[in-house]
């Protein structure tokens, strides 16, 4: 909590860390599907624009391999219309997971294969 913040908890989720072949790929990505401007960019390492208003932060982290398998973490993006959503991710590059069926979310790929889910967000989509 701060003065700034009164009902921020004293614990959060802060960032999340994405590894990744390409960061600078992956960020323009996230950032034009979440509306988020890339902060800061390093050889290895991308930052996308955070504040508490936003959730957590997003960065971008270069690795030497490839993603192999099922990631054990995805995040929930949440949209006012899933369906809208789930075609621009399309436009910018990720695409549609396959062998999921739960018609209240969709699955969905970024450019390098880390899945994510479309959420409605609470009280509406």
């Amino acid at each position: 909590m701060s003065e700034v913040y009164p009902d921020y908890p004293d614990v959060v989720l802060g960032i999340v860390i994405v590894d990744c072949l390409e960061p600078q790929r992956l960020a323009v990505f996230w950032s034009e599907l979440l509306g988020r401007r890339i902060v800061q960019s390093r050889e290895h390492w991308v930052d996308l624009e955070w504040a508490p208003r936003f959730g957590a932060g997003l960065c971008f982290q270069q690795v030497k391999h490839a993603k192999t398998g099922k990631s054990r973490v995805h995040v929930d993006i949440l949209c006012a219309d899933i369906q809208a959503t789930a075609a621009r991710v399309e436009e910018l590059g990720g695409c549609r997971a396959e062998g999921y069926d739960n018609p209240a979310i969709i699955v969905m790929l970024d450019p390098e294969g880390n899945e994510f889910c479309l959420v409605p967000k609470p009280g509406g989509g």
